[in-house]
């Protein structure tokens, strides 16, 4: 929320709109101690999402979960795409503690031959595609031997 100060003066931020605050003229003669005051101007963005089914992959947690979330502000349809069910369950419950409505889910690992065809099939009408499954380790380039970094790229690469 934009406060300025004065209580008869707020702007609370709505999803989906963007907020530009511009100075006003200050006249310093007349009150050398006042505060320039401001103008607000609210703008909407009309990004057409509503209704758009938005395929996550790696949805249930991190970036991919925030992704997920602001997709489904803005009225669109989010899949969580995840390894574990354990984890899609706890993105459920980040949806139903913001008011959202429960996504679909798949548990699906993305590094299984075969298994992007498998998620391609579930959800044949997908509008949007993120793909952020990942296996990267965290840790230092020099923690991480070279089988582990193909296998990880390959999952982030070729997962879709």
């Amino acid at each position: 929320m934009f406060h300025d100060g004065r209580a008869d003066r707020r702007l609370v931020h709505r999803p989906g709109a963007c907020a530009h605050v511009v100075p006003g003229p200050v006249d310093v003669l007349s009150a050398p101690h006042a505060r320039p005051s401001f103008s607000v101007q609210v703008i909407s963005m009309q990004l057409q999402l509503e209704n758009q089914q938005v395929v996550v992959t790696g949805g249930s947690k991190g970036i991919g979960l925030s992704i997920a979330l602001s997709f489904a502000r803005e009225g669109a349809r989010p899949v969580l795409v995840a390894r574990q069910q354990a984890t899609l369950d706890q993105a459920l419950a980040v949806f139903a503690s913001e008011g959202l409505t429960a996504p679909a889910t798949a548990e699906i690992d993305l590094s299984v031959p075969g298994s992007a065809q498998s998620l391609f099939d579930r959800f044949p009408e997908a509008d949007i595609l993120v793909n952020n499954a990942g296996a990267i380790p965290g840790g230092s380039l020099h923690d991480v031997n070279e089988a582990t970094w193909r296998s990880a790229w390959e999952l982030k690469l070729y997962s879709y």
